[in-house]
């Protein structure tokens, strides 16, 4: 059994008054903890002081992460992959941009508002000795652009998950009944970890804006490849006693087996 989590924690530089990083950041922390993942995919991870926290918070995970680049004031962002040192060793990495020219650093196209990437590691399991890959993308604001990049990552999809299982967590800024959505699973055959062990709920959003978003999207997903099956999956909506959240998005948790 794995356990994948995927997490936006909210970039760190963000004027957030009570909700800032440094007021929530053991908060962070302290939700990946509690479910002790093996995986974790996270997004809006700035390099520098949020994410040398994050590392020096979670020392056991090893940590593969770039900027995304651009030239613009989110270019310190991140969507890095973490993984168990104990439960997997590392066989290869790497990144692209969803674009036109993925291999070009910082490019964006369609009109998309900031260059955005997917991150990848190739791992194997070492109690089992299953590889797999686990990826971890956070997709654009712009619809247009949100379309192509979920076409880009369905046509890596559908050549890593010829030799692998994969498994990806992000925050692909679009809901359930829209085309990116589609896209990555009717045509790319990943599947929606939550949808799979629960029929469509009510209230299931992840994105809440620190609780002042109602009614709330559901834009996280953890994705599968056809050779995982769903156990377990879940939306953290833990708040502090003082209705205070880690970020302004909920975690979701799956557990696979392969």
């Amino acid at each position: 059994m794995i356990t994948a989590l995927t997490f936006n924690i909210r970039y760190g530089r963000a004027a957030d008054g009570a909700n800032a990083w440094r007021a929530r950041r053991a908060a962070v922390i302290a939700r990946i903890r509690a479910h002790a993942p093996d995986l974790l995919a996270l997004q809006e991870c700035e390099e520098g002081p949020q994410a040398a926290y994050v590392r020096a918070g979670l020392p056991d995970y090893y940590f593969i992460g770039h900027p995304r680049g651009g030239g613009d004031e989110t270019a310190a962002e991140m969507a890095p992959v973490l993984f168990r040192r104990a439960a997997f060793a590392l066989e290869d990495s790497g990144r692209f941009w969803l674009s036109e020219t993925p291999d070009l650093p910082g490019s964006r196209s369609w009109g998309a508002q900031f260059a955005r990437t997917l991150t990848w590691a190739r791992l194997q399991h070492r109690a089992s000795g299953q590889r797999l890959i686990f990826a971890s993308t956070h997709f654009d604001l712009v619809e247009d652009a949100i379309i192509e990049q979920a076409r880009v990552l369905a046509a890596w999809a559908r050549r890593a998950a010829g030799d692998f299982p994969l498994l990806i967590g992000g925050d692909f800024n679009t809901p359930r009944d829209g085309p990116a959505y589609r896209i990555l699973t009717a045509e790319a055959g990943l599947r929606d970890t939550l949808r799979d062990r629960q029929p469509p709920l009510a209230d299931e959003g992840t994105f809440h804006g620190f609780g002042t978003v109602t009614p709330r999207p559901s834009i996280d997903f953890v994705l599968a490849s056809p050779g995982l099956r769903t156990l377990r999956a879940e939306i953290d909506t833990t708040a502090s006693p003082a209705g205070r959240y880690p970020s302004d998005h909920f975690p979701v948790l799956a557990e696979v087996v392969g």
